[in-house]
């Protein structure tokens, strides 16, 4: 029998000495499940050890129990829910400077919370579904509005959003389906990979022609999206710490997901995060 998180056990000690002295108090005294984002029973699990809450929800029921920032109590939530991620906690004496006992600082946890998520939702897709992104761009665009919409959408209105015909649009989801890509049920689909997060094709000589095909039709869909905000900063630097950078930008734009709504709320918006290192002068 598989072994209760540590989580749930510090979850349910943290929630009493907060007050509350039962787990439905606090759910109801958090605002259910129209803030938590998860049912009452669901909550219960957590507190039991059976499952571990996703980021997103994490952060929710933290700010919940009030957990001052920077307090030792926040700090050993963020541990216990790390440790339950990566299946025990010798792992985090990384952390700490080899001092497992020393609660780190809640940010630095905080970071290797999201990238452990991210390195759990990360998908790799085959040579034909890249191949089929890279030569069909109708299939390309439904298949990026698909990925970020949970649930099952109606054609018409995947034609809609991404400016195509509802004929061009059924034939390109048709292919997509074919590609093993997204499920068809009559007039309605939805993407296999709903909050995954799609790794980058391999970088080799036999995959450069499909990686150029995927960036045109990336850039195409890009120049002819609004944009929201737009960052930009000069600097001289060398070719070595350049690939030093790149990686922490890498990263950063990978916890874009983390910030992700995967219940599609009537607010929401599909956004690209985009990343890119341009030489100017000399």
């Amino acid at each position: 029998m598989k072994s209760p998180h540590p989580f749930g056990a510090v979850l349910a000690r943290l929630r009493r000495e907060q007050g509350y002295h039962n787990a439905h108090a606090f759910f109801q005294s958090a605002g259910g499940a129209r803030i938590l984002r998860l049912s009452y029973a669901n909550y219960l699990a957590l507190e039991r050890g059976r499952s571990l809450p996703k980021p997103k929800r994490f952060q929710a029921i933290m700010q919940s129990l009030g957990l001052p920032p920077g307090s030792a109590q926040r700090a050993e939530l963020l541990r216990s829910y790390l440790a339950s991620l990566l299946g025990g906690d010798e792992l985090l004496a990384d952390l700490d400077g080899g001092q497992a006992s020393q609660a780190p600082a809640p940010l630095r946890l905080g970071e290797e919370v999201a990238r452990q998520y991210m390195r759990q939702r990360s998908v790799n897709l085959t040579m034909t579904q890249w191949k089929l992104l890279a030569v069909n761009r109708a299939a390309y665009d439904c298949c990026i509005y698909l990925n970020e919409s949970p649930g099952l959408a109606k054609i018409a209105d995947v034609a809609e959003a991404t400016g195509l015909s509802v004929g061009a649009t059924r034939e390109a989801i048709k292919e997509l389906s074919s590609a093993k890509l997204v499920k068809m049920s009559g007039e309605r689909v939805t993407s296999r990979f709903t909050n995954k997060v799609v790794n980058l094709i391999a970088m080799s000589p036999q995959t450069s022609g499909l990686a150029a095909c995927i960036i045109r039709n990336r850039h195409r869909l890009l120049d002819r999206s609004k944009v929201v905000k737009d960052w930009c900063i000069t600097t001289r630097i060398s070719r070595r710490n350049l690939q030093r950078y790149e990686q922490h930008l890498q990263e950063t734009l990978d916890l874009a997901a983390i910030y992700g709504d995967e219940d599609k709320a009537p607010d929401t918006h599909v956004f690209a995060f985009q990343g890119r290192v341009v030489e100017i002068f000399p």
